[in-house]
């Protein structure tokens, strides 16, 4: 839902994320052409790789998730400019390292803290917090992040498994998944990604200081997650 109670159809949804992708890709072609021709996607061990996409997270801010922030990632890493090669699906590999961060970021987060004597959707509540967070000073560029999720099948497919693993990270904190039922297991999973997700899409119309709508919005969905589950 948005700030007018009105739904948004799953249609709409993928026909903005469609034409997102679409501008997306524009922009980025000329980059990721001159990466194929130079010679700079050649084999790197996973820590470079890794120092690259860590630096390359400082550029977000300005750059947003492009070559350039990746190319601002490489020369921070003391690695030539060219070598944003070294990541040849593009800048959809630091929306992916950037989700990872933020995930991780969040589950250690919940391990020191003590959930204990709060309600389950109170719980759910603070962990979908935290894992928007990082995304809230990114809420400008955060609309083409997710468009660049859509724009091949390996990445719709990278971004489904990082949502479903979100989600059980997120029920493990609450201390209300029980994996050895799969089933139920399943749904509450499914349950949580669909609800998460449209918090992450409310975020980007959010305007409001510090995110506060967000914040009322998502508490909202965590009492609804729980009723349905």
């Amino acid at each position: 839902r948005v700030h007018g109670g009105t739904s948004l159809a799953p249609s709409m949804l993928c026909r903005a994320a469609s034409r997102l992708g679409t501008l997306c890709h524009r922009r980025y072609a000329a980059s990721a052409a001159a990466a194929a021709t130079d010679g700079s996607a050649t084999s790197a061990s996973p820590e470079i790789r890794l120092s690259v996409l860590d630096r390359a997270l400082a550029a977000v801010p300005l750059h947003g998730f492009s070559y350039e922030a990746l190319t601002q990632g490489a020369v921070a890493a003391g690695l030539p400019a060219s070598a944003h090669g070294l990541f040849p699906r593009g800048p959809v590999e630091l929306v992916e390292h950037f989700c990872a961060v933020s995930t991780r970021d969040m589950t250690r987060f919940l391990l020191e803290s003590d959930l204990s004597g709060l309600a389950v959707d109170e719980r759910l509540t603070i962990a979908v917090h935290k894992r928007l967070e990082p995304v809230v000073p990114l809420r400008s560029h955060w609309g083409a992040a997710l468009a660049l999720q859509c724009l091949s099948l390996e990445a719709a497919a990278a971004g489904a498994r990082a949502t479903a693993a979100l989600a059980d990270e997120i029920w493990r904190s609450a201390g209300a998944i029980d994996e050895s039922h799969e089933l139920a297991w399943y749904r509450r999973r499914a349950i949580l990604a669909a609800a998460y997700q449209g918090c992450e899409l409310y975020l980007l119309s959010d305007k409001s200081e510090g995110a506060q709508q967000t914040k009322a919005f998502v508490a909202k969905r965590m009492r609804d997650v729980v009723r349905m589950d």
